[in-house]
């Protein structure tokens, strides 16, 4: 497939193609869990698009254990010119604190709802409450009363607790 041992999860390559960016398969698979705007996310990255890979730091940065995975994204992001990657990357000592990336993340969720884009706005939404932004499950739940979409999010709630 044309990868170079030790290159997953790093710059693909040099030249025109090389900003493109590797993600591992538990990398893709996180961000794939995030729905459309997560595989929007992937398709992006691959393209090489620097705002693409810093969404995609700040998502796996809320997680906490993934903080080195965020933190070589956001070295990346950072070296293709994205402005914000470097404030996320010293956010913390160990890499991206991961209540800071739950903060980038709720504000990216309030653009994306303030759009009309209710599912990126979940993907970031959900994202902030995994690093600790519980204020986010209240936009989680406007959201999806707005869409129409509590009921259904409820019932597979019920049914998943009931197994």
């Amino acid at each position: 497939d044309g990868r170079t041992a030790g290159t997953e999860g790093t710059r693909a390559g040099t030249g025109g193609a090389g900003h493109a960016v590797r993600l591992t398969g538990s990398q893709r698979a996180a961000i794939a869990d995030y729905g459309e705007h997560g595989r929007a996310l992937l398709r992006a990255v691959s393209r090489g698009d620097a705002d693409a890979l810093f969404r995609v730091a700040v998502l796996l940065g809320t997680d906490a254990p993934r903080r080195p995975e965020a933190a070589a994204l956001l070295i990346e992001a950072a070296a293709d010119g994205h402005p914000a990657a470097l404030d996320l990357l010293d956010a913390g000592p160990d890499g991206p604190d991961p209540r800071e990336a739950a903060r980038i993340a709720c504000e990216l969720g309030e653009t994306a709802a303030g759009q009309g884009a209710a599912d990126t706005a979940l993907a970031y939404f959900t994202a902030a409450v995994r690093g600790g932004r519980l204020d986010a499950a209240y936009e989680i739940t406007e959201i999806l009363e707005e869409t129409g979409r509590a009921g259904a999010a409820g019932r597979r709630a019920r049914g998943r607790s009931a197994t």
